[in-house]
């Protein structure tokens, strides 16, 4: 998760779709599910068009079960838009991994909402 972390930061989509498993879905608020890669693909290319993300992961739970590792907690950071202004971020987040075969763990299903109070 820190790999991705930074990938984002750097904006560097390819290195972000390495942690992605092919099959993903990811679950935004008030929108359609973004299912498979080349869609996941999509939403990050529009998000890094937005500005300059900045974010940690801080996990509450995790659980192993069997092959899969399931994530809960808050990602704080920051959003710079191109114009220099930016606004804080704090989303509730619920992530599953999976191996994908070649002994690397990939984000499998993604959940959040905005509200990381």
């Amino acid at each position: 998760m820190a790999d991705h972390e930074g990938n984002v930061a750097d904006a560097d989509l390819d290195a972000i779709m390495t942690n992605m498993a092919s099959d993903i879905v990811v679950m935004v608020p008030d929108s359609p599910l973004v299912e498979g890669a080349e869609a996941c693909r999509a939403m990050y290319a529009a998000l890094l068009e937005i500005g300059t993300w900045e974010f940690g992961h801080e996990y509450s739970q995790a659980l192993v079960e069997s092959d899969a590792v399931f994530l809960h907690g808050v990602a704080r950071g920051r959003l710079t838009l191109a114009d220099g202004s930016s606004q804080a971020l704090a989303n509730n987040f619920q992530l599953v991994l999976k191996p994908d075969g070649e002994g690397r763990m990939r984000l499998w299903r993604v959940a959040f909402s905005a509200d990381g109070s």
